[in-house]
């Protein structure tokens, strides 16, 4: 994959939460690479010891005119990352992976946990573009409500959308202040959802233990694994 890298220049550098940032990319070759709302990109630091480099999704749409990632700063690398000024290059690959949704119709039910709304925020901004009737109920799991990530977006995507796009926030270590329920998300509340949606596809992206969990939880409240798609954040 290294062999295979494009340079991609910082555009813009924009605070999003506690921690976290979002970079606006470009390649020097000035051309956007195709990619699938839900997928993403392998950035190389060769000097940190991680020859393999590290993934991260990307927040933005494929019809949006530029590319962004946006990363949660959490060790050396991703330290070195959200350092980076508008001007400044990276080195990374062309986008991949297989974490996208499969229709164009279908609605889509979103688990996210912290940072694991990153790759469900490009499913999103991009099904509310192109396929704007579609159903989509996120459910937002994050510690205090300084940790909400998009959130600004988020609720103006929601309001804009004809109730076609429900989004309901939990906090799992302080009191809910606005609309945000207490605690995590209870699986019932997303077996809820996807009784009314029966056809739909179910999204859930977090840490290894938040993915694990859920998945478990669903498998066993009866949801047929090939409706569930998973990706877990390390």
């Amino acid at each position: 994959m290294e062999n295979n890298t494009i340079t991609y220049l910082v555009q813009e550098v924009i605070p999003e939460a506690e921690d976290v940032v979002t970079l606006r990319l470009r390649p020097l070759q000035n051309v956007i690479p195709p990619y699938k709302a839900g997928q993403f990109i392998t950035v190389f630091f060769p000097e940190t010891g991680h020859k393999e480099g590290k993934s991260y999704s990307l927040s933005s749409s494929p019809n949006e005119s530029g590319m962004s990632i946006t990363v949660r700063g959490v060790g050396t690398f991703s330290n070195k990352l959200i350092a980076k000024k508008i001007g400044d290059t990276i080195n990374g690959s062309l986008p991949y992976g297989y974490f996208y949704s499969e229709s164009e119709a279908n609605a889509m039910i979103l688990v996210a946990g912290g940072i694991g709304i990153v790759p469900l925020m490009s499913m999103i901004k991009c099904s509310r573009k192109v396929f704007p009737r579609r159903k989509i109920i996120l459910l937002f799991s994050n510690k205090t409500p300084k940790h909400i990530i998009f959130r600004n977006e988020l609720n103006e995507l929601s309001r804009q959308s004809d109730g076609n796009l429900v989004v309901e926030y939990y906090l799992t270590q302080e009191m809910p202040k606005m609309e945000e329920k207490k605690g995590r998300i209870p699986v019932s509340d997303i077996f809820r959802c996807y009784e009314d949606f029966t056809d739909s596809e179910l999204f859930i992206c977090g840490s290894i233990e938040f993915v694990r969990d859920y998945w478990r939880g669903l498998k066993g409240a009866g949801v047929p694994v090939e409706k569930i798609y998973t990706e877990a954040f390390f």
